[in-house]
Formats: structure tokens, sequence, C-alpha cells
């Protein structure tokens, strides 16, 4: 009889520890800890090797340049991921602070890893020379994308308008001595606008706009709280914003328009709500439950890493950097836009951003706790290539400095609205 008794009590014990993982809080750290990406087997191996030696290179490469893009003016630091897996440092010119990068990336990864190639042309030259093509042509009403490839030293203009049209974009290849390339392929971009409850704790990847974009962080400034989202989401300033389906706040900041950064700025004014560093990172939390990631600083990537988002149409997706500093057209209707500076992420079966994702939060993969940028386009489906065959990216750092100079609230503590403080 005691045995048995032993056994009931036991068997009750286990209930209550199964019911207590079932129905744990999802913004616990347990919770956290079981997350998990909706990755490819290619980007899973991505995904660890980029933990083993990313993290690592990059705070050697702070350290020497201060900033990743500062590599740009040398030539760029990207990872090759067509044939295996490889770290590049492409340079154009070299000097005492390259070779000491050389060497300390040495220290970090095995030799057969890390490739130093030498090139004629820097990223920098390149994007520059892009920026003045894209200049060019923006009056033309040309149909084009432009993209830069260090890898391949080329600038190249994609289109497939009419070969008297493509003859008259040949002008750039013989001034710029083979540099760029017309290439016959064109896909058409678009801002991505259209997680779904009212949110009581404001954070990355939920509906803002009755459902039409997301939300990408939330900022301070002063005394006031905000939320950053996707510039294009708004027509200019003033407007009442909803989260959901309830007003949140204002457009107090837009910065979107031709040449200019799509970021818009939300004075919050719901003495409801509270601000929150969290973010969704799995979609299977979304229905009820908050959020399971939390972002503590901002980033930049280099090329071939890989990078996810999240947003409402999509929930979590992840794709590879193809471009560090992009420019993007985007077409709506009879209205052309044109903005630089953007991170380009390829998805090979689509859908890395699709409308209604719009503002949502870019984190890195590796460093999860990184917050790198904020949804702002996609590629349209055409021929072979599916809807967000390409996504475009809003760099956090361009956002912020265009976005009212706010401080991304980074604070593990939540912060009540209080527009009259």
């Amino acid at each position: 009889m005691k045995r048995t008794f032993k056994l009931m009590i036991a068997a009750l014990m286990l209930l209550l520890l199964v019911q207590n993982v079932i129905y744990a809080d999802p913004s616990s750290s347990d919770s956290k800890v079981s997350a998990e990406l909706p990755l490819s087997s290619k980007q899973k191996e991505q995904l660890s090797f980029e933990k083993e030696y990313l993290g690592a290179i990059v705070d050697v490469i702070k350290e020497t340049f201060e900033s990743i893009e500062a590599v740009d003016e040398y030539g760029e630091f990207y990872i090759d991921n067509e044939v295996g897996l490889k770290f590049v440092l492409a340079l154009a010119k070299e000097d005492e602070k390259t070779d000491k990068l050389i060497r300390d990336i040495d220290s970090l990864v095995p030799s057969e890893l890390f490739i130093v190639e030498k090139v004629k042309y820097s990223k920098q030259y390149l994007v520059t020379l892009a920026e003045e093509i894209l200049s060019s042509l923006q009056k033309s009403g040309k149909k084009y994308n432009i993209e830069t490839s260090v890898k391949n030293q080329k600038v190249y203009i994609k289109t497939d308008v009419e070969d008297s049209i493509k003859q008259a974009l040949e002008i750039f290849v013989n001034d710029y001595d083979g540099v760029v390339e017309v290439v016959d392929e064109y896909i058409e971009n678009s801002p991505a606008a259209t997680r779904g409850d009212n949110h009581t704790k404001l954070g990355g990847g939920i509906a803002i706009d009755s459902n039409n974009c997301s939300t990408a962080v939330t900022a301070t400034k002063g005394t006031n709280e905000f939320l950053l989202t996707a510039g294009h989401c708004f027509s200019g300033t003033g407007a009442t914003v909803k989260q959901n389906s309830t007003n949140v706040g204002v457009v107090h900041l837009n910065a979107y328009g031709n040449l200019g950064t799509d970021v818009a700025l939300i004075k919050l004014t719901d003495t409801t709500r509270k601000i929150t560093n969290g973010y969704y990172y799995s979609s299977i939390l979304a229905a009820g439950g908050y959020y399971d990631k939390s972002y503590t600083s901002s980033s930049t990537v280099i090329n071939g890493q890989l990078l996810c988002k999240a947003g409402i149409k999509t929930n979590v997706t992840c794709g590879t950097v193809i471009d560090t500093a992009a420019p993007v057209t985007y077409t709506s209707g009879s209205t052309t836009i044109n903005l630089t500076g953007l991170i380009k992420v390829q998805k090979d079966d689509g859908g890395i951003v699709l409308p209604g994702d719009s503002g949502g939060i870019v984190f890195n993969a590796y460093r999860d706790y990184e917050v790198v940028g904020i949804v702002s386009g996609n590629s349209i489906a055409s021929g072979t290539f599916p809807a967000g065959y390409y996504g475009y990216m809003t760099k956090i750092g361009n956002a912020i400095a265009n976005g009212g100079a706010v401080t991304l609230y980074t604070s593990s503590t939540e912060k009540s609205v209080d527009p009259n403080s």
C-alpha cells in the first residue's frame, strides 16, 4: 500500500511538472531557449559556422576599424557561401591596420576558412559609382535595379526593357572602363506595407497601422516613448496610429521620400501601454503570448551572412545578405521612390519579406540580441522569381539618425507610456 501511494505521488508530481513546461510564460527564459529559427538545413549549417567564428571576428574588426563599414574603404569583408563556407577579406589597399586585421583573423579561424584577396576596386568605390548611376537614371523613366559586387568587381544594371534602351545604358559600360555591366534581368520592387492582437506591452514584430505594417523597436527621447517602423506605412506626419485596432500614438516624424530613409517615428500617447525591448523570435508563440527574445544592442552586417526579420505577414524568416549598401527603386503606380544604403537579403524560395512585414524588426541570426534594421520592401513575383526573393532593410543606425536621433530602448525593465511626463 505504501509503495502504491508513493508511486501515485510521483506520478502526480511528474504531471504537475509537465503542465508547468507546457503552460510556461512565453516570456520566461525557458521558452526563449526553446525558440528556433525557421531555417533550411543549409542555413542551419551556416548559422553554426557564424556562431562559432563570426562574433569574435566582428569584435576584432571593430577594435581595429571601429565599425564593419569602415573596412569598405579598403575593400570588403564577407562570407563566401557559394562553395562551402569561407571568410573573405578583399583588399584594394593595404596598410598597418589591414595587416593587423589579417593576423587577428588568422588567430581566430582555421587557415582553410579564411582567404585574403587583392582586388582593384573597394566596396566604397563601387557603391559611390552605383549611386552616381542611380542619380543619372532616376529621371529617365527606365526600369532597372542596381547591384554591386566586390567579389566580381562589378556594378550591375539589371533591366528587361527593349534593346534601344539597353544600348543607351551601355554608355555606362564605356564610361566606367568595364566595371559596369548591363544584365538582362529585372524584378520590380515594392514597399512591403499589409502579429496581430492588441498588445499592452509594445515591442518588435507586432501589428501597427490596423495590421497593415509591423513594428521594429521601441525608443525614447527626453521623457517620451516611441515606436520605430517603416516610413512608407504612413503619408506624412500627424496621423493617429493604431496598434492592431486601438489608437496608440501619432506619427511624429517621417523620413520616407525620394533619396530619404524609410523610417517613421511614432510618439506613443496611450498610457495603458508599456514599452519593452522584446520581439517575436518564434511564430509558435505569436498567439496570446508575449515576446520570446529581446534586443540589448544594435549592430551591422557583412555580405554573405544570415539575417532574419520578424513581421506580421510571414512571421520570422531568414535569408542571406547579398549587399550591405544597396540602392533600390520602389514603384507604386506612377510613383517612383529611390533609396540608397539598404541591406539586401535573398531567400531562394521567396517570402523573405511580403506585404504586411514593413516596419518589422531585423536581427542577427548568430547574435539574436542585436537589432540590425527595419524591414522596408520586397521584390515582386517575376518569371521564375517568387515574391520576396529579395528583401530590403533600412539599417538601424540610419533609421535612428534620421528618425529624430532617439535612443534605442534596450532595458529589460518595462517602461510605462507617459506623454505628459
